[in-house]
């Protein structure tokens, strides 16, 4: 259709008016003071009193929508009278005379203010279809160098002043909603992201058990930038918009300049890698590439400002991108945002929610070099036993879908799910639920990496997810990849027909009753794992859910689940709480999982760690208990003191908070830590013994359930160990304390051996993720467009990088992007997964000790040096002479030589080299060997192994001594890092439970 050439000087001349005369009504049926009829908006905003200058704020749906429809009136054709003066205004705002641009400093750049501009895919729910009559609001004046918003140097001629400075963003709301709303509740994609922050607002860092919010400071700014946007004005229409998403994509392959080593694509990869690298601010990249521009030749194509840079990446957060409508209130599904609700009739707002195709971004995963290749892990890999249970595949859902086929071949893969809620703001109920897939045939430490997550939806909204409604769009894709497959392309040229299905779903218990459709977790038969009805203890003003101990308890049968929905569906039409055996109604996820009961993992961090463990410490010290044998709050101060004392290895992420003064702000990660590795030690002498051996039982479960390799028996010790554990707890705390958290141990061993080992499907990575996508909102406009856009830029980035073409661009781009990921610098590789870190230092003379035992590994001659840090995988190991923290310590390790396990303090780093005196200085072609020289500890006996419980074996906690034995072993045989416990002049080693969780 052909552009009406009036089109664009009618939606400027509305922006002309709303910008500069805006006007309120004081309701729907009322006109505000001063303006009478026939009488122009400019004069009646002169006429306003200064006291309605906070109108924005304060004004009601009814009176904007009506204000702004009889604006739009008087738009199809020549001027009218509330038109007199506008078009040379309107003039003014396109042709950008108005005006220079201002930019807040100090804060680092941010992936959302690159893709939060425009329409995506052209399925927002937007007011920027200006054929409709839908005009943008507010948008600022136009440089006519780049085409973007400029800030007004001047005061707004708006009564309200309260405008946030902006750089590029735009907002996109529904017409008629967006001044309306409370604080966080308004719909459009923000428009006020400042120039100045970091990229992804964090980095890196884990959420460590929930932890997803970042520092209250930062989440404050958030809050407070969000109140700003409320009238913060920037928005572009879907034409312009269109005019330039393009720009730039025609050079992507011609040089930066004439005689330049990279072209275009490369430059800009190069930078916004460079940019993640460092945790550039936004001020920082502006001048950055200013400063580029200046080193380039004459005519060159570079990007002088922060707007088009980011204008560049915006496209890549376009894609992948379905917006699904529903009404607010009824919840039904609508086929667009301009679709009215048979229900309600329209009465009320559309709110939407957001898919992100999963066959889309399988197909992107699957361009990348290798990706292929890495999901036929299950065929390849190496197991420690046969027998054991290492990862999912060995559980009975994958070996059922195995036997049958599906997933014995090839080009099939399996997903598995992951749902849950958190909280954007602190004083506000906003939320957020993205779901996340995993690919299982991944390795492990490949499958939990972001750019091999699947996001496949959001919600976002004050309220929780409707679990039918917005699981309906990813079922029927999971449906129809499980059914009919999806032609794939390989980096090669090759065509597969691949086919997919989800085997598990992990949640909090919160979210499982919401999404399985069951009753709350404080209700009778709220078990989803059995039929459990538990009880009500009496507290005398209220009562609390309980469940005794039973060692004869009926499982739930999958085949039950939807009789009951139905039964449960029926009874709701005369009691809304209404459940049967707990289920409130049929759940889309048992149609989406092969079996519904059995395929919902029970989750170790938030059921262990965040249950459990927090149970067991609240009791143990908090003052209100004081009267029970339990409670050790009266010895606090010395528990405090034991731990002050003990310094963790480097890959603790953090060392223990004092119980004392800590223990409220205690997290999954710091709950863990001390069930696996503290209590223990820490805690002997000081909880009552028979207390002490009974938390033993818990340690021991707890350990062999999370091991790399697990047999069967020890499953069945385990679960034995946790039903003694249950049973005894009712007896020792009280029935009163044996809730659904407790009673769900009980299950645990029959989830291992369906899903696989516990580690598998921990949280603790989902998490993770949930924080860091929760640390790219920076304010409440279109929240769920703002994180999926930008993880598309970032978990696109890698496969950006693997498409260059080879050469010093790639090369200085994937250096960056390695830098982004280690934290340390490597001096040395030693192997694909080892490197020296730090000075290597020349080694003589060499003591005669350590060329002795050198000499058991047959080194004799050639030339020394020693170093003090090595890294292993992700950890750190250093000798016990580095002293550069204080706060840690990472010399002691186990070491496997042979078959035989030794524990061990490490004293030197040794590089050995056959060179010969006349080989040059750095000579790196004679035969290299890297050993470490250890002095050796050996394991006592202690009060452990005093239990009557012959199930008991505590194999990761050990109280040792020092011998005067010293060994070299060669690296390779170093096992993993301890933490070294002096404790009252005995000391203990404990070691990692298994050295593959992500945390």
């Amino acid at each position: 259709m052909a552009e009406d050439p009036n089109r664009r000087k009618r939606w400027y001349r509305r922006q002309a008016r709303d910008k500069e005369f805006r006007f309120q009504n004081k309701s729907s049926d009322s006109e505000s003071p001063g303006l009478s009829e026939g009488c122009s908006p400019k004069r009646a905003c002169n006429n306003q009193s200064s006291s309605q200058s906070d109108h924005n704020h304060s004004s009601s749906p009814e009176s904007n929508t009506s204000s702004r429809g009889n604006h739009e009136e008087n738009d199809g054709g020549g001027n009218t009278e509330s038109d007199i003066g506008l078009d040379e205004f309107a003039e003014q705002l396109q042709d950008g005379s108005r005006s220079p641009v201002g930019r807040n400093v100090g804060n680092e750049f941010d992936p959302t203010e690159i893709v939060q501009e425009g329409p995506i895919n052209g399925n927002l729910p937007d007011d920027m279809n200006n054929e409709a009559g839908n005009s943008p609001r507010n948008v600022r004046p136009l440089r006519p160098d780049s085409g973007s918003p400029e800030r007004d140097s001047e005061p707004s001629q708006s009564p309200n002043n309260n405008e946030s400075e902006s750089g590029s963003s735009h907002s996109v709301g529904r017409e008629g909603d967006e001044d309306n709303r409370e604080d966080g509740e308004e719909e459009g994609v923000e428009g006020n992201v400042e120039e100045d922050r970091e990229w992804g607002g964090g980095g890196e860092g884990g959420g460590g058990g929930g932890d997803s919010g970042g520092d209250s400071e930062s989440e404050s700014a958030r809050e407070n930038e969000d109140s700003e946007n409320e009238d913060s004005e920037h928005q572009e229409s879907e034409n312009q918009e269109s005019d330039t998403d393009e720009e730039g994509f025609e050079h992507d392959n011609e040089p930066i300049y004439n005689g330049a080593r990279l072209t275009f694509r490369e430059s800009m990869l190069a930078i916004l890698t460079f940019i993640l690298s460092h945790k550039l601010t936004g001020l920082c990249v502006s001048d950055l590439l200013s400063l580029i521009e200046l080193h380039c030749g004459a005519n060159n194509l570079c990007l002088t400002t922060l707007y088009k840079f980011k204008k560049y990446f915006k496209i890549i957060g376009k894609r992948l991108i379905t917006c699904h409508y529903y009404c607010s209130v009824c919840e039904v599904p609508l086929v667009d945002k301009n679709t009215v609700c048979r229900n309600c009739r329209g009465r009320h707002k559309v709110d939407y929610f957001i898919e992100l195709p999963i066959v889309a971004q399988l197909q992107s995963m699957l361009k990348r070099q290798g990706f292929y290749e890495s999901l036929q892990f299950r065929f390849n890999r190496q197991k420690k036993s046969v027998e054991n249970m290492e990862d999912i595949y060995d559980g009975i859902e994958y070996q059922r879908l195995f036997r049958s086929g599906f997933l014995s071949n090839p080009n099939n893969l399996s997903f598995f799910m992951y749902f849950d809620g958190m909280s954007l703001f602190r004083t506000s109920s906003l939320q957020i639920w993205p779901i996340f897939l995993t690919i299982n045939e991944l390795r492990y430490v490949e499958r939990t990496k972001k750019e091999n997550v699947i996001l496949a939806g959001i919600w976002f909204g004050k309220s929780k997810p409707n679990p039918s409604l917005f699981l309906k769009p990813i079922s029927d894709s999971l449906k129809n990849l499980e059914e009919n497959g999806v032609q794939m392309v390989l980096p090669n040229g090759q065509h597969i027909s691949m086919k997919a299905k989800l085997i598990g779903a992990t949640a909090d218990m919160p979210a499982k009753s919401l999404f399985m459709r069951f009753i709350q977790f404080n209700g009778a038969f709220s078990c989803f794992s059995c039929m459990s009805q538990g009880g009500r203890f009496d507290l005398g003003n209220t009562t609390v859910q309980v469940f005794p101990y039973s060692r004869n308890f009926e499982l739930r049968n999958n085949d039950d689940i939807p009789n009951y929905a139905e039964q449960a569906l029926v009874a709701r039409q005369v009691d809304n709480d209404a459940s049967v055996y707990g289920i409130k109604g049929p759940s889309l996820l048992f149609s989406m999982l092969p079996n519904m009961i059995s395929c919902m993992a029970i989750d170790i961090m938030h059921g262990g760690f965040l249950g459990v463990m927090k149970t067991l410490m609240n009791l143990w010290f908090d003052t209100q208990y004081l009267r029970f044998e339990f409670n050790i709050s009266a010895l606090v101060h010395v528990v405090d003191a034991r731990l002050k004392l003990i310094k963790p290895p480097f890959s603790f992420n953090r060392v223990l908070k004092s119980i004392k003064k800590e223990l409220s702000h205690f997290n999954a990660y710091d709950y863990k830590m001390f069930l696996f590795n503290y209590s223990l030690p820490v805690l002997l002498d000081i909880l009552p013994l028979r207390y002490w051996h009974h938390h033993c039982h818990l340690v021991t479960a707890f350990a062999l359930l999370s091991q790399n390799s697990i047999s069967t028996e020890e499953i069945d010790q385990a679960e034995e160990l946790l039903h003694t554990y249950v049973s005894d707890f009712q007896d020792l705390y009280g029935i009163r304390h044996l809730s659904l958290t407790f009673h769900q141990l009980l299950h645990m061993a029959k989830c291992v051996r369906n899903l696989g080992p516990s580690w598998v499907y921990s949280c603790f990575f989902y998490e993770s993720l949930n924080g860091q996508f929760g640390r790219l909102v920076h304010g409440s406009r279109h929240v769920a467009l703002q994180i999926s856009s930008s993880c598309s830029v970032l978990m696109n980035l890698p496969t950006m990088l693997n498409a260059m073409t080879a050469g010093e661009a790639k090369t200085l781009c994937q250096k960056f992007d390695k830098s982004l990921k280690q934290h340390v610098q490597i001096t040395e590789i030693i192997d694909d997964n080892t490197g020296v870190v730090g000075k290597l230092t020349i080694f003589y003379p060499l003591p005669i000790l350590i060329r002795n035992l050198l000499r058991n590994l047959d080194i004799i001659g050639g030339r020394y040096k020693q170093f003090s840090k090595l890294k292993i995988k992700n950890t750190i190991y250093c000798t016990e002479s580095y002293v550069r923290s204080s706060q840690r310590r990472s010399c002691f390790a186990e070491i496997i030589h042979g078959d035989t396990p030794y524990l061990c303090k490490i004293n030197n780093f040794i590089r050995w080299s056959s060179c010969r005196y006349n080989c040059p200085v750095g000579c790196q072609d004679c035969p290299m060997r890297y050993v470490c020289i250890v002095s050796l500890y050996e394991r006592q006996l202690w009060e452990i192994h005093n239990a009557t419980n012959n199930l008991l074996s505590v194999f990761n906690v050990h109280k040792v001594s020092a011998t005067n034995e010293k060994r070299a072993f060669p690296i390779e045989s170093i096992s993993s890092v301890c933490l070294y416990m002096p404790i009252d002049g005995k000391e203990y080693l404990s070691l990692p439970v298994n050295t593959l969780e992500i945390e």
